[in-house]
């Protein structure tokens, strides 16, 4: 039996005009043996580790089984949605892949 885990991975945006958006950086924050704890990480913006750092708009969660080459099975994505009151304060929500990552994948092991 293939043994699964969950990536979390966040990522900055340069220039979302163009399929596939031009990212500025991307870094795998954590992964997790449950769907559960990695989104509760993801909605918690890191449990008390700053997974956003005042940069990484959008957070995708990947379900990937053991391997060499592994393919992603599914994904969850989100983005950071600030607070109106406090500038440096908001959360993750989620959201439908963005449209311009249409046909990339692999994004926490690629």
């Amino acid at each position: 039996m293939l043994k699964t885990i969950y990536t979390i991975t966040t990522i900055a945006i340069k220039d979302k005009q163009i399929n596939p958006a031009k990212i500025d950086s991307i870094r795998i924050a954590g992964w997790f043996t449950s769907f559960k704890k990695a989104k509760a990480s993801v909605i918690s913006n890191g449990n008390g580790f700053d997974i956003y750092e005042n940069y990484y708009s959008y957070a995708v969660i990947e379900r990937v089984q053991s391997g060499v080459g592994s393919i992603i099975c599914q994904e969850w994505w989100f983005v950071w949605e600030k607070d109106d009151k406090l500038p440096d304060e908001g959360h993750y929500i989620s959201i439908e892949k963005p449209l311009f990552f249409t046909g990339t994948i692999n994004f926490g092991i690629g």
